[in-house]
């Protein structure tokens, strides 16, 4: 019995060795025999995946010569130009003038604004720590009591 298997082993991995072939145990023509079951399927097709992303836009937008408000914010939308009209509105919006501004866009990135006494600045960066600190060194270059008065990241997300 032994010289049996022996004598149908090499038979078996020459069988199941096919480079075309696709081999499955037990789903043989007797389904469930438990012996591999090999069909040829010709030649198969790679495909490959290379995954798409959207880029997404933040702005900044403040009226220096508000008193009160006069500041909007754009978050996470598919375009520079739509995110600076965007926070351009909500800066009219919220008590600003024809001075409204954009100070910052950004694009997969954070964008951030520092406010201290007499002064504000804004910065962006890959992250909201280093928008952050950047921000606070240039506010605190040209007044006191700088801290963060808005934070917001947008990153680009994975659409295919």
């Amino acid at each position: 019995m032994r010289y049996i298997y022996l004598f149908a082993l090499p038979f078996l991995f020459a069988f199941v060795s096919n480079a075309n072939a696709q081999c499955r145990v037990g789903s043989g023509p007797d389904m469930g025999d438990g012996i591999p079951y090999c069909s040829d399927l010709g030649p198969q097709i790679q495909q490959s995946y290379s995954p798409k992303w959207q880029t997404k836009w933040g702005a900044i937008a403040i009226d220096p010569m508000a008193k009160t408000g006069g500041i909007g914010f754009a978050e996470n939308l598919n375009s520079k130009k739509i995110a600076e009209k965007f926070a351009i509105e909500q800066c009219l919006a919220t008590g600003g003038s024809k001075t409204c501004r954009v100070e910052v866009s950004y694009d997969n990135q954070c964008g951030v604004i520092a406010w201290g006494d007499k002064y504000y600045t804004t910065a962006n960066a890959q992250t909201v720590e280093d928008a952050s600190s950047l921000a606070l060194e240039l506010c605190d270059k040209k007044t006191e009591n700088c801290k963060i008065f808005y934070s917001n990241c947008n990153y680009a997300v994975q659409i295919r």
